[in-house]
């Protein structure tokens, strides 16, 4: 039974929202567009806010619905609750459909975790809320917000009763599984090459006021941050050098427009990558 339901849940959770719904209302893959992650936040950029807000919504779910039966057909086993929300969280993180490359985990762990401790996922997002409100850093607020997890599971989970020892394990797991799959976002940080939110919004609104679209071949809305080294190869650390593309954009003040991979102006400025690259 627990390997059933563990396998039930996985597939739950690998469905992938954001890839479908990125080709739904954009018609591209979000993989091949700003930070290559199906998850809300790279759907909202490439796709657009409906596109964005449908993800989180629906990731939320697919982490909500395994434990919610789980916890309807096994009220007395919190352990099999627990296992429930690990397998959608997995299936997340590692769909087998896309060759176990997949989302970072945050919006189906608050949906895990809003129906297996309320007062707890309540908590985490007070503390996500908080972080992006001083720091204006969504990787390192998901990230204080997982860890913060299993200590609020424990203070919240009953009063005057520690919670089971299969939820504190369960907890721990999903928040080391969290801080893991944002390792790349936590070395920027440390490196010091991460951007807030303003500065990722200003250095694009910069390079769009340098850029002038071709009415017969723009697409609007379909801008791309590619990381690049000096090289033109794509890399996973950020180098400092971004530059923005556009599909029909020519540097303004130019008479010949540019191809449609033609590099625009550079989008740095000393500091390196955008910010909120989730």
């Amino acid at each position: 039974m627990p390997i059933a339901l563990f396998v039930a849940a996985y597939l739950c959770g690998s469905i992938p929202f954001g890839l479908l719904l990125g080709k739904l209302f954009g018609g591209m893959d979000v993989r091949k567009s700003g930070s290559g992650n199906i998850g809300a936040t790279n759907v909202a950029r490439s796709a657009g806010p409906v596109a964005g807000i449908l993800t989180l919504l629906l990731d939320a779910a697919k982490g909500a619905a395994p434990v919610w039966l789980a916890r309807h057909y096994f009220p007395d086993h919190a352990a099999l609750q627990v296992l429930a929300g690990l397998g959608a969280l997995t299936g997340h993180c590692f769909p087998v459909w896309l060759k176990f490359r997949g989302g970072k985990g945050v919006a189906t762990a608050a949906g895990v975790f809003m129906v297996l401790c309320p007062p707890a996922a309540a908590g985490a997002l007070i503390i996500f809320a908080l972080v992006v409100g001083f720091w204006r850093y969504v990787s390192l607020a998901s990230v204080s917000a997982a860890a913060a997890m299993p200590l609020l599971i424990y203070f919240l989970w009953a009063p005057h009763f520690a919670p089971p020892i299969s939820v504190t394990a369960g907890s721990l797991a999903a928040a080391v599984l969290i801080v893991y799959k944002h390792d790349a976002n936590l070395q920027r940080l440390v490196e010091g090459t991460g951007l807030a939110i303003e500065a990722n919004i200003a250095s694009i609104d910069q390079d769009m006021a340098g850029l002038e679209l071709d009415p017969g071949r723009a697409a609007v809305g379909q801008l791309e941050l590619e990381e690049r080294v000096p090289g033109g190869h794509r890399t996973g650390k950020a180098d400092g050098h971004w530059t923005a593309r556009l599909l029909g954009v020519r540097p303004r003040g130019q008479g010949q427009d540019c191809n449609k991979n033609a590099e625009g102006v550079s989008a740095h400025g000393g500091s390196g990558a955008p910010a909120g690259r989730q």
